[in-house]
């Protein structure tokens, strides 16, 4: 490797790094329920989701990450599954579900002879403006650990379009307005010749910055949810809820009674290497969720 290459690889990998640099959160209401977590012999401030629940006033546009862990004595052979609702602005409800083998990295020293999970994550993109977010547990018994940080769109640089494997299998469509190619996953059960599939696998060789393009298909709705989950090498990596507000410009060619959302915006960071991703739509299963699949170029 010459020193220019050498120089703009790793000019690349500190660029991704400011992209997605992340700032923790503290909650408004639970100072006292701090849990200081040993992960890999480094801190990180949790806190403890109690059946009062935690309030985060999060400031918009953003990326909310919220990275969750269950704690259970270190010999309990029972379920590690547990969940809890996330609320926005004390009107939008939607339930976040994990169910993770225990991390033998992680402990805390304020309670010895706990143990805790692999951390989920949950991704919310957090519109324009103030808003509440509100978080409680599903099962008020769970002991359950939350941090959460948020993160800054970026303005998109010169892309280049990456095919999903097997792309010829998976439906696609064209919209009107930038003759964009869409590929198309559906939790629907279809009884015509038309398979549907709701997973879609692609490929990337990092350092690089993958940008995930996603919209969702309206009826009558002015207001639609979708979730996604994305695994890397076949391991969980995270789940993404997205809330979409229909496009007034944006038409799928051929079909112009089906209104199309605008346009949410999922960041990846893929370390350095060849790297297998899938995505999963998880909901909603009377809709079509269309995906578009950029990397960030490499000058």
């Amino acid at each position: 490797m010459s020193l220019t290459q050498y120089l703009k690889r790793n000019i690349f990998i500190l660029l991704i790094s400011s992209l997605l640099l992340s700032k923790y959160i503290e909650p408004n209401n639970s100072l006292d329920f701090k849990e200081v977590l040993k992960i890999y012999k480094k801190d990180r401030e949790y806190s403890r989701l109690t059946q009062d629940g935690l309030v985060y006033f999060i400031q918009g546009p953003a990326i909310l990450n919220i990275y969750s862990r269950k704690a259970f004595p270190e010999e309990s052979k029972k379920d590690k599954s547990y969940g809890f609702n996330i609320i926005i602005d004390e009107d939008i409800s939607l339930n976040a579900k994990h169910d993770y083998r225990d991390d033998p990295n992680v402990y805390s020293e304020k309670h010895l002879g706990y143990a805790y999970t692999l951390a989920g994550k949950d991704v919310v993109n957090i519109p324009k403006g103030q808003h509440r977010i509100e978080l409680a547990p599903l099962n008020k018994k769970d002991k359950i650990v939350v941090r959460l940080t948020t993160a800054s769109f970026k303005d998109k640089n010169s892309v280049s379009e990456l095919s999903p494997i097997d792309h010829e299998y998976i439906n696609s469509v064209i919209l009107r307005n930038k003759n964009e190619k869409f590929y198309l996953l559906s939790n629907k059960i279809n009884d015509s010749e038309n398979i549907e599939i709701n997973k879609m696998s692609f490929e990337a060789v990092g350092p690089t910055l993958v940008r995930i393009i996603s919209r969702t298909t309206f009826d009558q709705d002015n207001n639609e949810y979708y979730q996604f989950k994305i695994r890397k090498d076949k391991q969980l990596m995270s789940t993404h809820h997205m809330f979409a507000n229909i496009s007034e410009n944006a038409q799928i060619i051929g079909q112009p009674s089906i209104g199309v959302s605008k346009w949410r915006t999922t960041l990846i960071n893929v370390p350095n290497g060849k790297h297998k991703y899938q995505l999963e739509l998880v909901s909603p299963s009377d809709k079509h969720v269309l995906f578009k699949i950029q990397e960030d170029r490499k000058n």
